[in-house]
């Protein structure tokens, strides 16, 4: 305006009062309507002077009426202030009265504390000399609690050092995954114990153009089913080597001979031995493509949901019987009261069968929401799932299911799985 700019000046101007009218700030509404009216005045429109004056006018009565609003609300505050001051004061005189009163009830429960306090420091004394005194029979019991668990510990490490050792005699009549691999190419062996030593184990022998190899459960776990396989597989070594034979069937009846005769040897005549083995024992002969199984309570899986000629024995399983059981023979390797010659069953192999065979740790362990087996049924189940995988990847879902259904319970067995893919 000062610079006679009339036309920016009244832009100005009304955003001013725009913005004013906008917060609700009746003194800023006031100075914006003062410069409208006096530019308006400039420009000779005398109508908008007018309605600029008068919301001027409007403003500042607004102002005032709100100035005296606040000078009664002031006397308001000031009158309830006193009035408020007396009734405190007569309050805090009432209030010292009980005040002093309640200082001189303390006083007196303080006297009686004193009184209970020394009556209380004499008990403690003689707590505390009895309790030094049984504090120095304790620590008597405790220095001669730990001598023995020393004692303890000592004899622990020894014993875990031997079961140590014991495992490296183990892994040493086990065959290397090498030789596994090298023998029956494309297979897999999940092999964990429930101790540092095991009951089961697996085997191999190479005689000619036939591959044998079983999976094997002894009796026990731990250091005595460790002491059995070593029994039980030097008598499948003698039964190839010794005596020649490569008849699955014929290996376990000479195998059943050996175990009950070394073992009898050791404890006598007299005894009735039940030690031994379940066991489930293959021959391949992979340029005939024929398998020779026979078993002791383990029975063998077979797996092809390809297969064009469906196996002629056995039990079918699966939505589709793409799988296919063969039953093992109901008696262990050992004594039995049904000793029986065992069976050796012949099957014809084709491109893409899965052969498992397993011991009883995997359906048998305790898992799952429940806390219940894994079974059979669901053990199946699995092997139908991930048969036509990579045996890599078959291992891998084994472990990985075997893990999340035994959670945070205990390992009950040992677990020995061998799978062969053709």
């Amino acid at each position: 305006l000062l610079n006679n700019n009339i036309d920016l000046a009244n832009l100005y101007g009304q955003k001013s009062l725009i913005i004013s009218k906008k917060i609700g700030f009746p003194s800023s509404i006031k100075d914006a309507a003062f410069v409208l009216k006096n530019i308006s005045e400039l420009k000779k429109d005398y109508r908008t002077a007018y309605l600029m004056q008068d919301l001027f006018y409007k403003m500042q009565d607004s102002i005032n009426n709100q100035s005296t609003k606040e000078g009664i609300i002031q006397k308001q505050y000031e009158y309830e202030y006193e009035k408020k001051s007396i009734k405190d004061s007569i309050t805090s005189h009432e209030a010292q009265k009980i005040k002093d009163l309640k200082h001189q009830q303390e006083i007196e429960k303080e006297r009686t504390y004193v009184y209970v306090g020394i009556a209380g420091v004499g008990l403690m004394i003689l707590v505390v000399v009895g309790m030094f005194r049984g504090y120095q029979i304790k620590r008597k019991s405790n220095q001669q609690l730990e001598e023995k668990n020393k004692l303890i510990e000592e004899k622990n490490a020894e014993i875990t050092s031997s079961i140590t050792y014991a495992k490296r005699i183990q892994e040493a009549i086990i065959p290397s995954k090498e030789e596994i691999k090298k023998a029956l190419k494309n297979v897999f062996v999940m092999y964990q114990p429930k101790d540092i030593v095991a009951g089961d184990f697996y085997w191999l022998q190479e005689v000619e153009n036939v591959v044998l190899y079983a999976v094997a459960d002894c009796t026990g776990h731990g250091v005595p089913g460790a002491m059995v396989s070593v029994v039980c597989h030097n008598a499948l070594n003698r039964s190839v080597r010794e005596y020649g034979l490569l008849d699955p069937a014929q290996i376990l009846d000479k195998s059943k001979e050996i175990v009950i005769e070394t073992l009898k040897s050791k404890y006598g005549e007299s005894i009735n031995i039940k030690d031994g083995m379940d066991i489930a024992l293959c021959a391949i002969n992979f340029s005939k493509m024929e398998l020779k199984y026979a078993g002791a309570h383990n029975s063998l899986y077979l797996i092809n949901s390809t297969r064009k000629t469906k196996l002629d024995k056995g039990i079918f399983f699966g939505d589709n019987n793409e799988g296919t059981e063969i039953k093992a023979d109901k008696q262990p390797v050992s004594n039995h009261f049904k000793n029986e010659p065992f069976i050796c069953h012949t099957i014809k192999l084709e491109k893409g069968d899965a052969i498992y065979t397993f011991s009883d740790g995997y359906p048998d362990q305790f898992g799952g929401e429940k806390g219940k087996k894994f079974m059979y049924k669901r053990f199946k189940s699995l092997l139908i799932d991930i048969h036509q995988d990579s045996l890599e990847n078959q291992l891998l879902a084994l472990e990985r299911n075997f893990d999340n259904w035994k959670g945070t319970m205990d390992q009950v067995d040992d677990v020995c799985i061998i799978g062969i893919k053709i």
